[in-house]
């Protein structure tokens, strides 16, 4: 049919082309098609272009399109107003990204859109878009059903859905049916892997050594991935996979088996022996009993970092052969030294005993005395209840200059319409009034963040610092002694001191665990080993009835404190 002639001045398009993830030969039309088809719109109608995008991706799932999300920015912003595509199923076919396209052309942010066939305008087309849209959502839909539908058909045949695994090529019959063959080449090199692993005599890792580096085997190369050994993982992977017995796990129950149309590697009763012995398949059917490992049980692992190269600390255990034939053991707590960016310079651990001796010393030394925690927590609501009083002042105050920006832009819009202000300086108005009104919510909402949940947080803290050696005596788990510490500083580190000089002059150095404490912790602390010898001498005495007195020294307690909380 005849192109029309569209004569709004003036108009900025953008070019965008879309093609889904599918090859090539199933496209509507390729990406070079659909762009050629296009300019040639734009140069018979003398349109200016401002960007061209073109994408491979799916429509039908949201937010999958990041150049869809840039040409929406841009419309938004007001640096483009139309739009030139193949058709307007090339934009959309998902409800969500539909409407947003919608709702730009009621707006008449979008001027036109020009496909092939057809002229969208705001005044004229909502209805028709909205029509097709909704058209495009469904085709989408229905594709997405009967593309499962086939899978299901296809599984229950017996068929095989995905590429090959190893040992096998996808290939074709006579009639150009997807089949799969035995790879002459990998077939019975993997047939071997699992006849090696059936004699019970070797472990997973062992069989994929003698694949690598005695058959020196290497993956099926493809298009963008293969042509490597192959790697435990997968090894793992092919073990487990049903498919090397003849058969496929059903569509929708994973419990059911279907016969496949391919010439099996193993037979099912050795691929439920592999099972039983992978020792996977016995545990969850109860086979036999699960076996103890005699592992010993690290406390301390996982709680520190080096402070030399950020890598985990680990615990190690070292047994020593005495003369009387008895065997001495040693708990250590070093580094893994596996960071490839810097160079450890920790040499040695630290042993087990020390390491929970100064920890608990640590510990002691900020452990909040009963009478302290109670101040504390008054003085808590009183700093929350104040700042829940500032923290309304400042939304209200931010409220009031949203709606003076709100307001403002729409006089400069009226402005605009009634042919006050040129397009220049309006869209500079207008992107100055929008990057203020941008910072003033992320000011509020990083003020929210900042706010959240403190006074819970720091109620937490101070609740585990109460009696936390306590705790750390009584906690079961790495991930508890962890959140113990952490209530001191965020991070425990292993560090090496110089305590002293040999005699030869070598360093003498010792292994020290620190942690930085917060702030406002560090500060409780020191404020608190000041009024220690009063507390200690009031508890003596029974500070009931001496209420005077704890009135003097809460008064003195809140005095010390200058937290910024």
């Amino acid at each position: 049919m005849a192109r029309k002639t569209i004569k709004e001045q003036p108009l900025k398009f953008i070019i965008y082309a879309r093609k889904s993830t599918e090859s090539a030969d199933r496209q509507v039309a390729s990406l070079d098609a659909q762009l050629e088809v296009v300019r040639d719109i734009a140069k018979q109608n003398n349109y200016k272009v401002v960007k061209t995008f073109r994408e491979s991706a799916s429509a039908h799932k949201v937010h999958n399109r990041p150049k869809f999300d840039e040409m929406v920015k841009m419309i938004e912003d007001g640096k483009a107003n139309a739009i030139l595509c193949w058709h307007t199923n090339r934009l959309a076919r998902n409800p969500l990204e539909n409407g947003i396209i919608q709702q730009l052309l009621i707006e008449h942010k979008i001027q036109v859109i020009h496909t092939n066939d057809r002229i969208y305008r705001p005044e004229d087309c909502a209805i028709l878009f909205s029509v097709e849209a909704d058209m495009n959502t469904e085709y989408s839909m229905k594709l997405s059903k009967d593309v499962r539908r086939g899978v299901r058909f296809k599984n229950r045949q017996g068929k095989h859905n995905c590429m090959a695994p190893q040992g096998y090529l996808n290939s074709r019959d006579k009639d150009n049916q997807p089949i799969i063959i035995p790879d002459p080449e990998r077939f019975p090199i993997i047939k071997s892997a699992f006849r090696m692993y059936l004699t019970g005599n070797y472990s997973v890792p062992e069989v994929l050594s003698y694949l690598n580096n005695d058959c020196h085997y290497l993956t099926k190369k493809r298009k963008k991935i293969g042509g490597r050994p192959l790697g435990l993982t997968s090894l793992h992977s092919m073990f487990e996979n049903p498919f090397y017995m003849g058969k496929v796990r059903d569509f929708d129950d994973p419990t059911i088996f279907h016969d496949g149309a391919w010439e099996p590697m193993i037979t099912e009763d050795q691929y439920w022996r592999i099972q039983r012995m992978k020792n996977k398949y016995s545990l969850e059917h109860n086979l036999r009993p699960k076996v103890a490992v005699n592992a010993k049980n690290f406390e301390l692992k996982g709680i520190m970092t080096c402070s030399s190269c950020g890598c985990s600390i680990i615990g190690e255990q070292q047994k020593k052969l005495l003369k009387d034939g008895t065997v001495n053991e040693h708990l250590y707590y070093r580094c893994t030294h596996k960071s490839k960016l810097r160079k450890c310079t920790l040499r040695g651990g630290i042993p087990e005993e020390e390491a929970f001796k100064q920890i608990y010393e640590l510990l002691d030394s900020y452990t909040i005395h009963p009478l302290l925690y109670e101040w504390s927590m008054q003085m808590l609501k009183k700093i929350h209840a104040r700042e829940i009083e500032e923290r309304y002042d400042r939304a209200e105050m931010q409220h009031t200059s949203l709606e003076e920006c709100e307001k403002e832009r729409s006089r400069l819009l009226d402005m605009s319409l009634r042919g006050m202000v040129d397009d220049d300086l309006f869209e500079t108005k207008d992107r100055q009034l929008r990057e203020r009104i941008e910072r003033i919510k992320e000011v509020s909402k990083d003020a929210q963040e900042r706010n959240k949940n403190w006074y819970e947080v720091i109620g937490k803290t101070l609740e585990t610092l109460r009696s936390p050696k306590e705790k750390m005596e009584a906690a079961e788990t790495a991930g508890e002694r962890r959140a113990i510490l952490q209530a001191i500083g965020p991070e425990a580190k292993l560090v090496e001191r110089k305590v002293g000089t040999y005699k030869n002059g070598r360093d003498l150095t010792k292994k020290f665990i620190e942690v930085k404490p917060y702030p406002w912790l560090e500060k409780l602390a020191k404020n608190a080993k000041k009024i220690a010898p009063e507390i200690d001498k009031g508890f003596n005495r029974d500070l009931q009835g001496e209420n005077d007195r704890k009135s003097a020294l809460y008064s003195e307690w809140w005095g010390l404190q200058g937290l910024n909380l």
